[in-house]
C-alpha cells in the first residue's frame, strides 16, 4: 500500500510540475478585481481540470482499491470482534444464570439441613427429657420403697423391742420367769393386739 501511495505522490507531483511549467494567460493578464476573482480564467481552468483528472485516475486505480480492501478487512475484523464479544457476553449471562441457580439450590439445601438439624435436636431434647423423667420417677419410686422398707423394718424393730420390754415388765410383775415359748406366745399376742389397734 505504501508503494501505491508513493507512486501516486510521484505522479501527482509530476502533474503539478507540468502544469506549473506550462505558460498560462493568467500570468500575462493584468490584475483582476471584483467578481472576476471568483471565476477562474480558461487558461487556468483547463490545466487544473487535467491535473485533477490525472490525480483522480491515479487515486482510483492505485490507491482506492487498497483503501477499500483495508476498510473491508477492518470491517470484517471489527464484526468478528463484535460477534466474539456478543458470544462472550452470552456465555457470561449463561454462566451467571447457572451460578444463581446453583446458589439458590445451595441456599435451599442449607435451609433444609438446618431445619432437619433443628428437628433432630428437638427430638433428641425430648428423648433426653423423657429419659430424665423416667429415671427420676424410678429413683423416686426406689426411694419411696426404700423409705417404706426402712419404716417397716423400724416398726418391726420397735414392736419387737416394745414386746420384749413388755414381756420383761410382765415377767417382773408376775414374778415368774417366762420360757422362750411363753415369751413368743405373749409377744405374738401383743403384736396382734397392736396391729388391731393400728387398723
Amino acid at each position: 500500500m505504501e508503494k501505491h501511495i508513493q507512486k501516486m505522490a510521484c505522479m501527482s507531483t509530476a502533474a503539478l510540475v507540468s502544469l506549473a511549467a506550462t505558460p498560462t494567460l493568467a500570468l500575462a493578464e493584468e490584475e483582476r478585481g471584483g467578481i472576476d476573482l471568483l471565476i477562474p480564467a480558461i487558461a487556468e481552468l483547463i490545466p487544473a481540470c487535467i491535473a485533477f483528472l490525472i490525480v483522480y485516475i491515479v487515486l482510483a486505480k492505485m490507491v482506492w482499491p487498497s483503501v477499500v480492501k483495508m476498510m473491508d478487512d477492518r470491517e470484517k475484523a471489527l464484526t468478528g470482534q463484535v460477534e466474539a464479544a456478543q458470544e462472550a457476553q452470552r456465555k457470561v449471562a449463561e454462566t451467571t444464570q447457572e451460578c444463581n441457580r446453583r446458589l439458590s439450590e445451595a441456599h435451599a439445601q442449607a435451609a433444609s439441613i438446618v431445619a432437619k438439624a433443628k428437628q433432630d435436636a428437638e427430638e433428641e431434647r425430648a428423648r433426653i427429657v423423657y429419659e430424665a423423667h423416667v429415671q427420676a420417677s424410678d429413683i423416686i419410686d426406689k426411694g419411696h420403697k426404700a423409705v417404706e422398707a426402712e419404716r417397716t423394718r423400724a416398726m418391726e424393730d420397735l414392736t419387737r423391742s416394745i414386746a420384749d420390754l413388755s414381756v420383761e415388765i410382765a415377767g417382773k410383775i408376775i414374778g415368774a420367769e417366762l420360757t422362750d415359748e411363753k415369751h413368743l406366745k405373749l409377744a405374738s399376742r401383743y403384736l396382734e393386739e397392736m396391729e388391731a389397734q393400728d387398723a
